[in-house]
């Protein structure tokens, strides 16, 4: 979209997309005069929502029928329209509830998962914290037996890994050292989680000599990857929605939600810092959920951070949704500092 709207082309976008959230029927320009308190005629309302068609924000699924959202009109809304959510009566009955949950249940995650699909009525995740956020603090080769060195790495969360290696023997022990000096000087203060593999990839393309021991400490960090696991909790909830009454939709959304690798790639990528996030729609990495929206937040365990969200359909009440994931996240994190 090019250009900025008007203030009353705003209005009557808010009041649209608010107005299907809450029925999910297309939004007609009469309902719109009439329930909204616009000093405008339905003709003029009418004429302002072709406008917001043309340059992409409202769709007409039937010639004699309202319009309705689009993808880029959720986005606008969320953006610039939606009041910010604050620390409110909801955040503050979630915190509670999941303190209560994690009683009961023993089980600090699976209980944020139930209070998150209980209170929003969609699918919750939970992602367990992984360590990808602990920096590395210092790589060392050692010799050992002739041909092998011993690979030691250390982060700063306490890790110390180890790994053996065949080298070539007409090198020595200064090539070794040489090569510690190397990987210390670019890889410490760099992440696991995809950071350090970067700089360690741009070192194989400059030290082609060096390639194979640097592929094997590649393959030491990924192994230091620890395999995301996402709690689920709620599917019942989203398949009772209108937008996933079809089968072959239900179908599609329930064999996503099977795949463990799927489900880590529906949260994506951990932030190591506190973040809440929305993905709308098209903006979805997997096309089977591209009716969907994404709600997360990222909460931290000691050194690690995982995250918290719920999906739902696009027309969710975004502001109570994001209420919700943050109270979660900032009540799991309050939960382990005082654990």
């Amino acid at each position: 979209m090019n250009g900025e709207l008007k203030e009353r082309q705003k209005a009557i976008l808010r009041a649209v997309v608010e107005e299907y959230i809450l029925t999910g029927e297309p939004v007609g320009s009469r309902l719109l005069a009439r329930k909204y308190g616009f000093d405008l005629s339905p003709a003029t309302i009418r004429n302002e929502m072709a406008d917001l068609e043309e340059v992409g924000l409202l769709q007409q699924p039937h010639t004699s029928a309202g319009r309705v959202p689009s993808d880029a009109a959720f986005r606008y809304y969320v953006d610039r329209l939606m009041d910010p959510p604050g620390r409110d009566a909801v955040q503050e009955a979630v915190a509670q509830r999941v303190r209560e949950k994690a009683h009961e249940m023993g089980d600090l995650l699976r209980s944020a998962v139930r209070v998150l699909s209980e209170t929003s009525r969609v699918l919750a995740l939970v992602s367990r914290p992984v360590p990808d956020m602990a920096r590395i603090q210092a790589f060392r080769l050692i010799p050992m037996a002739q041909g092998k060195a011993a690979l030691l790495l250390t982060t700063d969360d306490g890790r110390v890994e180890s790994t053996l290696l065949e080298v070539d023997e007409v090198l020595g022990e200064r090539w070794l050292d040489d090569i510690s000096a190397l990987l210390h000087e670019h890889l410490a203060g760099t992440r696991l989680g995809g950071e350090a593999q970067e700089v360690l990839r741009y070192l194989m393309g400059q030290f082609s000599q060096y390639s194979s021991l640097l592929q094997a400490v590649l393959s030491l960090l990924e192994r230091e990857r620890r395999e995301v696991q996402v709690h689920i909790g709620g599917a019942t909830y989203i398949l009772r929605l209108p937008e996933f009454q079809a089968a072959e939709r239900a179908a599609e959304l329930l064999e996503t939600l099977e795949e463990p690798e799927a489900v880590a790639e529906i949260l994506g990528p951990t932030a190591p810092y506190p973040t809440l996030r929305i993905v709308i729609g098209g903006e979805m990495v997997l096309p089977p959920l591209s009716e969907c929206s994404l709600v997360t937040a990222t909460y931290r365990l000691g050194s690690s951070w995982g995250q918290v969200g719920i999906l739902g359909p696009k027309r969710m009440d975004y502001r109570r949704m994001m209420a919700i994931v943050d109270g979660v996240a900032s009540t799991l994190k309050d939960l382990a500092q005082n654990a």
